[in-house]
């Protein structure tokens, strides 16, 4: 049985100096991190530049957001901005606030700036493992 290192494993921008350096020096177009069990996400960009929360939010409730997202009350007001038309409930911080309301108001997709994504289509937990594949789809 392996270990889980107790530092460094937050897919926040100050544990990801060797992925930012190694998307660049690769010339790949994205680098994706994940938390230790996975229900959380993040990425670099083809620069090597952290990919903010509330901008990895925004790029998932454009593509997924059809009639309601959830957000928690820690988002930037820029989506609502973005999303014109789009219903937005706010909820208090923590997925599983934004998991009971997106189950409540039936809404297409529910997220927090610290990497949980949830797609109610696919589960109501988040899912960094999905999310991954979908942002490089975007």
């Amino acid at each position: 049985m392996g270990t889980f290192q107790e530092e460094n494993r937050n897919p926040i921008e100050e544990n990801l100096s060797l992925l930012k350096h190694t998307v660049k020096v690769a010339g790949a177009d994205l680098g994706i991190a994940h938390d230790g069990d996975a229900d959380r996400m993040m990425a670099v960009d083809n620069n090597g530049r952290f990919v903010s929360g509330d901008r990895m939010l925004t790029f998932f409730a454009i593509r997924e957001g059809k009639s309601a997202i959830v957000v928690p009350v820690d988002t930037s007001r820029v989506i609502d901005d973005i999303l014109s038309g789009i219903r937005i409930s706010r909820t208090k911080v923590g997925d599983v606030y934004v998991a009971q309301e997106l189950k409540k108001i039936d809404g297409d997709f529910g997220g927090e700036p610290s990497g949980a994504w949830i797609f109610p289509k696919i589960s109501l937990c988040p899912d960094g493992i999905f999310a991954a594949p979908t942002l490089s789809n975007l």
